[in-house]
């Protein structure tokens, strides 16, 4: 499968003005001197291109399109230690090259992490060259000294439900965005209990326990929860305890693609990293998969790959594009497949 190349479908976009003095040296945004609707349609245009080389069929099914705010909208950002004799720095890696760039200010990040950012009171760790800063509701927390603390864990509201956070944890870094995908997350959940569907469910790829923690109140039965990372697993246990019944899920510390299915799943949802689902588990869900599967993808190819995999046994129902990411040609989406009849 040959992709389309993301730049040309920027050709003839309305331009706009850059709105960071960093841009075009640092290496995170590179479309800010694109318009912010001819972001969106480029990106649409891309994500629906790459599903049809897979030979999905979207001509009856429109790619939604969920839009973020333009700036100050990421909440966790990863950060490089520039050392020197006047003591380490804050700075992002220049778009070409090792170069480090001291960074003051950051125009796309969340309020109180350009706050932190603007004080100059973020402080490397030693012996640490990259680290996390993750920042929202006015409250900070890092792989970092900051004003003169060690804060690496925090407690953050999301669509009125708190969940611990660790900084030295995988988080989504949009929360206004990852609040619009839980709620749509939370609607398709509801469909399918209200369906009278029966079966187990399963989150792939748990991570701290984010997606079940809004979807578990609609399933009688006990949730699945998958996750290789034993901090993010230790987080989910201590998340979720917090708001639902005891005995509610089953943990399994392991990766996702060694997952041996034990009991039909009616619903599952699958939050892979960027290379998507290895070959045995789309094999596994594509044999013996839930009813209704919830696919959440960083990555419009690894997606496609997986959909065509998945045509043996599903169905594309939905394809929803959320901006996770703006001024940045990195695509999030959410797939709704459903088990074609007999299978």
């Amino acid at each position: 499968m040959k992709p389309p190349r993301f730049e040309t479908l920027l050709d003839k976009a309305p331009p706009a003005e850059a709105f960071c003095p960093l841009y075009r040296r640092c290496g995170g945004c590179s479309l800010q001197h694109i318009d912010y609707n001819a972001q969106l349609r480029a990106k649409q245009r891309y994500l629906e291109e790459t599903m049809r080389q897979a030979g999905m069929e979207l001509d009856a099914l429109p790619v939604n399109i969920v839009p973020s705010a333009p700036k100050e909208y990421r909440n966790r950002l990863g950060f490089h230690a520039l050392r020197s004799n006047r003591g380490p720095k804050t700075a992002f890696k220049a778009r070409r090259g090792s170069e480090l760039l001291p960074v003051d200010d950051c125009p796309i990040a969340d309020p109180v992490v350009r706050k932190t950012l603007r004080e100059g009171s973020i402080i490397p760790p030693p012996g640490k060259d990259r680290f996390t800063v993750y920042g929202k509701d006015n409250t900070v927390i890092a792989e970092a000294e900051i004003n003169g603390r060690f804060k690496q864990r925090g407690e953050f509201s999301y669509l009125e439900k708190k969940l611990i956070v660790d900084a030295g944890c995988f988080f989504q870094s949009n929360a206004a965005m990852l609040e619009k995908l839980l709620l749509h997350l939370r609607n398709i959940a509801a469909g399918i209990a209200q369906s009278g569907i029966k079966g187990g469910v399963g989150d792939l790829y748990a991570g701290v326990g984010t997606f079940p923690l809004f979807y578990a109140e609609f399933f009688e039965g006990v949730i699945d929860l998958i996750e290789e990372n034993g901090l993010a697993l230790e987080l989910a246990k201590t998340n979720l305890a917090r708001h639902c019944p005891q005995g509610k899920f089953r943990y399994f510390a392991q990766k996702a693609e060694k997952w041996k299915a034990r009991a039909p799943w009616c619903f599952a949802v699958a939050d892979p990293p960027r290379q998507g689902l290895a070959a045995n588990l789309r094999e596994l869900l594509t044999q013996s998969g839930p009813a209704h599967l919830a696919y959440v993808s960083c990555d419009p190819l690894s997606l496609a790959r997986d959909c065509r995999a998945l045509k043996k046994s599903y169905i594309l129902k939905e394809l929803t594009l959320y901006d996770f990411y703006p001024q940045t040609p990195h695509i999030e989406s959410l797939a709704i497949l459903e088990r074609s009849t007999g299978t």
